[in-house]
């Protein structure tokens, strides 16, 4: 992550997926928790990913901007950092 945080996942713990291709933005939903990848490749991370073939990432702030990492709950002042970041709902526009 964004912060050094390193995060496990088991694949059958996504609940859904959301990819925004205008904001180069990817929104990986867990049960009370988010992990939020913004960059030019994330598109490609997340068709790896979809493969089940994707292992890790990092932020490089080339290729993949940003990772973050949120959770249900978060204080106000770093939920308005990650907010940045969050992929805005496709049915909203």
């Amino acid at each position: 992550m964004d912060d050094g945080m390193c995060v496990g996942i088991p694949f059958f713990s996504v609940a859904g997926c959301l990819f925004h291709p205008n904001e180069q933005a990817l929104s990986i939903a867990l049960h009370g928790r988010s992990i939020i990848i913004v960059g030019p490749k994330t598109e490609a991370f997340f068709d790896a990913f979809c493969k089940q073939r994707a292992t890790q990432i990092r932020a490089d702030g080339v290729d993949i901007v940003s990772v973050r990492f949120i959770l249900d709950g978060m204080p106000a002042e770093q939920s308005a950092q990650a907010q940045e970041a969050v992929v805005p709902d496709p049915r909203e526009e």
